[in-house]
């Protein structure tokens, strides 16, 4: 899981923890964390849905920031439209294919950090094992 900080529109951020899911097609914030943020959740068609190991799921969609932070203490900064499960469908937010597709992903074995590399830009994000 890696720490990330989640802004809404109105400015409002909180840090929380994300479990990275390489099986994921889009990450996806939980209701909570939503709220907790002020996000202005805009509805999809009731025949879209996301589909997973728990079965079907509804979800909204919301325009946020996720803010990571870089080895080096720099933040990186992800403004985005993304997925917010139903209350209740998630226990954490999920960080999935559509942004760990930027990044070269790297994971100990034995409770090491995480790493998320990207070498044009220079930078590295980093999470202690939890």
């Amino acid at each position: 899981m890696v720490p990330i900080s989640v802004t809404g529109p109105t400015g409002i951020r909180r840090t929380a923890w994300f479990l990275i899911d390489t099986g994921a097609d889009c990450s996806m914030l939980t209701a909570e964390l939503a709220g907790a943020t002020g996000l202005e959740l805009v509805p999809v068609a009731p025949e879209i849905s996301l589909t997973g190991l728990g079965g079907v799921v509804s979800y909204s969609r919301a325009d946020c920031t996720l803010r990571f932070t870089t080895t080096e203490g720099e933040p990186v900064a992800v403004p985005s439209r993304y997925a917010v499960g139903a209350p209740g469908v998630a226990d954490s937010p999920i960080l999935g294919y559509d942004l760990l597709r930027h990044f070269d992903l790297i994971l100990s074995r034995n409770q090491g950090p995480i790493l998320l590399l990207i070498d044009e830009d220079g930078y590295a994000l980093t999470s202690k094992g939890v």
